[in-house]
C-alpha cells in the first residue's frame, strides 16, 4: 500500500517535533547541493520517507494544497503587467511576474486560510510583506562564505534572530528587473522624467542651465520634439508638448501615468534618465537622490526604480526656505551605476554597494492568508513594493533524482509532469545540480547528453529522463518514477477527459516501464476525488 503524507499535516507534525536540521539524519538538500538548501522542518517527515528508499521500494503519494505553506496576507500587494493587484484578488489566468521578471499565469488560487500564524518580514529599506510562518526566503547567513545562500522558512529565521547576541540579518538576492516588452506610449520617456523632474507643472517647458540645458535639449529632440529658448534663458520650451500633457492628464498633476511604470526596460531607464539628471543629484560616494514635495511622484520613482531591480530607500523630511517649514519634502535614496545620462552625474553613479536586501522578521499575529499558484517553471512569483521572489520548494523534484543516483548510478529516474516542458525543466535542475557538484558526488555525465530531458551517468548507465503525461517512453524502464503535477489546474481537474487521460497513461505507459524493486514517488495537489491518487 502506497504511504500517503499531506503536506498539512507533516507541517504540524515537524513544528511539534522542533526538528534540528543538524542533527536531523535524514535526506536533505544541504547534502544533496553542498549545504547551499535547509529544507523547513515539515520536509524532514517526506525526507524520512524518500531515505527509505535505502531499505526497498517506496511508494509514496504527497498531496497539498496549491503553494501550501508559502501564503501571504490576502492584501499583499503583486506587481501585474497592467499594476498592481492584492494577491487576494487574483483569479487562476491572471498575470503576474515571475521570480525572475518575466510574466507568468496564475493557474490556481487558494481558498482563504483563516487565522495563520503569520510574520512581518521587513527589508532594510523599510519594505514588509506579511507571511505565512512556513513561507521559504533563500538567504545567506555567513558572510565569511558570500556565494552560499540556503533556504529557510519564516518560523525559522525569526528563531535564530532571537537567539543570537549579535544579530546580523540574512542576506535575500536582489531580484531581477520587470522583462516586458516596449510600448507605444503618448510622450517619449526621457521628455516626459525631464518635466516631471524639473518642468513647469502648468506649461510645456522645463529648466536647466549651461552644459545641463544643452545635453538635455538635445535628448528631448532626439525623440522627435523641437525645442526653442524661453525668455528666461534658463527655461527651455518644447513645442506641442503641453498639449500632450493636457491629453494625459497631467498638467497641474505631475504623476508618472501606470503605462509607463510598465513599458519595456529601455523605455522605464529613459524616465529614470530625464527624472535624475533634472531633479536627481549624485553624491561623491555614487549615491544618488530624487528628492521632491510630491509624495506620489516620488513613491512612483521608487517604484519605478523597483521595476528596474534596484532597492532604494524612502525617506520624509521637512523642506526649508530661509528658515521657513514650508511643508514635508520626501527623498528616494539608491545605488545604481545607469541612474543618469547626463556626463557629469553619470561619471558619479556607481552599482549597488548594498544592491541585496538583509530582513528582519517580527510576529505579525494571526492573519487571513492565501496562496496562488503560477504557470513558471521555477514556481515563483514576485510580492511587495520591493517586488521580492518568493520561494518554493524543490526537495522531491530537484534534489531526490541527483540523491537517488548517487547512490545508484547504474540506476534510471523518469519524471513526468503535466507537460514536457514543465518536467524537463525539473530534469534540467537535477542535471545542473549534478554537473556543479561532480567532485562531492563521483559522478559525471555523458558527454553525449546534452539535453535537459534525457541525460546520462558516464561509465554507470545510469540517468534520467522527462517527459509529459501522455508522451511515449522508449529505452530502458525507470527504478525511481517521479510524477509531479499530473493534472495542472482545478479547471483541467473538474474534466472527466483530463483525469481519465492521466490515469489511463499512468496504467498503460508510465506503470509498465517500473524496474522490479523499483519506487514511485506522486506530488500533486488534490483537485478532485477522482484523480490519479484515488
Amino acid at each position: 500500500m502506497p504511504r500517503t503524507l499531506l503536506i498539512s499535516e507533516a507541517m504540524q507534525k515537524g513544528r511539534a517535533r522542533g526538528v534540528d536540521w543538524l542533527r536531523t539524519p535524514a535526506l536533505t538538500a544541504a547534502y544533496l547541493s553542498r549545504g547551499r538548501w535547509l529544507p523547513a522542518p515539515h520536509l524532514t517527515l517526506i525526507a524520512e520517507e524518500i531515505a527509505k528508499m535505502r531499505d526497498g521500494p517506496v511508494f509514496l503519494i504527497v498531496t497539498m494544497p496549491p503553494r501550501h505553506g508559502k501564503a501571504c496576507a490576502v492584501d499583499t500587494p503583486v506587481p501585474t503587467p497592467s499594476g498592481w493587484s492584492e494577491i487576494g484578488k487574483l483569479k487562476p489566468g491572471d498575470s503576474v511576474f515571475a521570480g525572475n521578471g518575466t510574466v507568468t499565469t496564475v493557474i490556481a488560487v487558494s481558498d482563504v486560510w483563516k487565522d495563520r500564524c503569520s510574520y512581518r518580514v521587513k527589508n532594510d529599506t523599510g519594505s514588509q510583506v506579511i507571511v505565512d510562518e512556513a513561507h521559504e526566503w533563500p538567504v545567506r547567513l555567513d558572510r565569511k562564505r558570500p556565494d552560499v545562500f540556503l533556504r529557510h522558512d519564516t518560523y525559522w529565521l525569526h528563531d535564530r534572530q532571537l537567539r543570537m547576541r549579535e544579530f546580523r540579518a540574512p542576506m535575500l538576492e536582489a531580484p531581477d528587473g520587470l522583462q516586458l516588452p516596449e510600448t507605444i506610449l503618448p510622450i517619449p520617456p526621457y521628455t516626459l522624467g525631464v518635466w516631471l523632474g524639473d518642468g513647469c507643472s502648468a506649461s510645456g517647458y522645463f529648466t536647466a542651465v549651461g552644459n545641463d540645458q544643452d545635453w538635455i535639449r538635445t535628448r528631448i529632440e532626439a525623440e522627435g520634439y523641437i525645442t526653442r529658448n524661453h525668455s528666461d534663458l534658463k527655461n527651455t520650451g518644447v513645442l506641442g508638448l503641453q498639449a500632450t500633457l493636457r491629453s494625459a492628464g497631467l498638467l497641474r498633476r505631475k504623476h508618472i501615468p501606470p503605462g509607463y511604470l510598465r513599458a519595456g526596460k529601455a523605455q522605464r531607464l529613459a524616465l529614470l534618465h530625464g527624472l535624475i539628471d533634472t531633479d536627481g543629484s549624485v553624491s561623491g560616494d555614487g549615491q544618488v537622490e530624487f528628492c521632491n514635495t510630491n509624495r506620489l511622484l516620488v513613491q512612483q520613482v521608487r517604484e519605478l526604480l523597483a521595476s528596474l531591480g534596484v532597492k532604494a530607500s524612502l525617506i520624509e523630511g521637512r523642506a526649508t526656505l530661509n528658515g521657513k517649514d514650508c511643508g514635508p519634502k520626501y527623498r528616494v535614496l539608491f545605488y545604481f551605476d545607469e541612474a543618469a545620462s547626463l556626463p557629469r552625474k553619470r561619471e558619479r553613479c556607481q552599482p549597488g554597494r548594498r544592491r541585496n536586501h538583509y530582513l528582519t522578521i517580527e510576529p505579525a499575529g494571526l492573519q487571513d492568508t492565501v496562496c496562488i499558484q503560477v504557470s513558471h517553471p521555477s514556481h515563483t512569483f514576485l510580492v511587495g513594493e520591493a517586488m521580492l521572489p518568493t520561494c518554493n520548494s524543490e526537495l522531491i523534484s530537484h534534489y531526490t533524482p541527483v540523491w537517488f543516483l548517487k547512490n545508484w548510478p547504474f540506476k534510471r529516474v523518469i519524471l513526468s509532469s503535466y507537460q514536457i516542458g514543465f518536467a524537463s525543466e525539473w530534469g534540467g535542475k537535477a542535471k545542473a545540480t549534478l554537473i556543479e557538484n561532480e567532485a562531492d558526488l563521483g559522478l559525471t555525465l555523458s558527454t553525449d547528453t546534452k539535453a535537459k530531458a534525457r541525460w546520462n551517468i558516464r561509465g554507470y548507465g545510469g540517468g534520467m529522463v522527462s517527459t509529459g503525461i501522455g508522451g511515449s517512453l522508449t529505452g530502458r524502464g525507470g527504478d525511481l518514477i517521479i510524477i509531479d503535477d499530473p493534472i495542472r489546474s482545478q479547471m483541467e481537474a473538474l474534466s472527466p477527459t483530463y483525469r481519465e487521460r492521466a490515469k489511463e497513461w499512468y496504467r498503460a505507459t508510465l506503470r509498465t516501464r517500473l524496474q522490479p524493486g523499483g519506487s514511485i514517488i506522486i506530488l500533486q495537489t488534490r483537485w478532485h476525488e477522482d484523480d490519479l491518487v484515488e
